[in-house]
């Protein structure tokens, strides 16, 4: 017989890394198409230290093509990046 492959639902273009290229941690991330309405917290109470990044791999990713991203640190201030174009980029460097 042959092996059920399951790793293979989503296109390459379907996820999002957030890289976490500044000096501080990052303890929220929120993916969204619409800011009015965050989410979730997509590290679950986890953080994201200096140097790591987090691989986002569900809606609204896999089901827009244009997301924006907020990214909350330690000390309270958050960037955000909005409309992000999912066709040209899939990695946002937190710095």
């Amino acid at each position: 017989g042959g092996a059920i492959n399951n790793t293979a639902l989503a296109s390459s273009g379907d996820t999002l890394q957030i890289i976490n290229n500044s000096g501080e941690t990052v303890t929220a991330i929120y993916c969204t198409h619409n800011l009015n309405v965050l989410g979730h917290d997509r590290l679950g109470g986890d953080v994201l230290r200096p140097g790591e990044s987090f691989t986002i791999s569900s809606a609204p990713v896999t089901t827009h093509r244009y997301v924006s991203v907020r990214v909350y640190f330690s000390g309270g201030r958050y960037r955000e990046w909005q409309n992000i174009n999912l066709d040209n980029v899939d990695r946002v460097y937190v710095g």
